[in-house]
């Protein structure tokens, strides 16, 4: 999705204050601005961040099951999502459960859809 960008003249009719405003913000840097084409130019991203409206990333579920052709091979998958996992991935979730009498390994993720998807490319690419 494209970014919007919004002229000085826009963001002082949107927050109520003067254009001089808009501009003093963006001198003492209290508001990030671009220049575009010789006039300053403001992210609908950081008029967000400015009026407190940060936008909530969307998170994910997922379950996903895969039939390993042993346990030692469940167990070298679940160690290699761990190990992803604790390098670095926060605010989301990882957990497995070997089911033996079925030969299935549950994967149940929970976070962005960044994260979400990283997993899944992972999970393909051991099975």
């Amino acid at each position: 999705m494209e970014e919007k960008f919004y002229t000085t003249e826009q963001i002082s009719e949107i927050l109520g204050i003067h254009q001089k405003t808009v501009l003093r913000y963006i001198k003492e840097q209290r508001i990030s601005a671009v220049k575009m084409g010789g006039q300053w130019r403001i992210s609908e991203t950081e008029l967000k961040n400015f009026t407190g409206q940060k936008q909530k990333e969307i998170m994910v579920s997922s379950i996903t099951d895969v039939y390993p052709k042993s346990k030692e091979d469940s167990i070298r998958i679940t160690n290699t999502l761990v190990a992803v996992m604790n390098a670095g991935e926060s605010h989301s979730s990882l957990k497995t459960l070997f089911y033996e009498d079925e030969m299935k390994l549950r994967i149940m993720l929970w976070g962005t859809i960044d994260f979400t998807k990283k997993f899944l490319d992972i999970i393909e690419s051991l099975t």
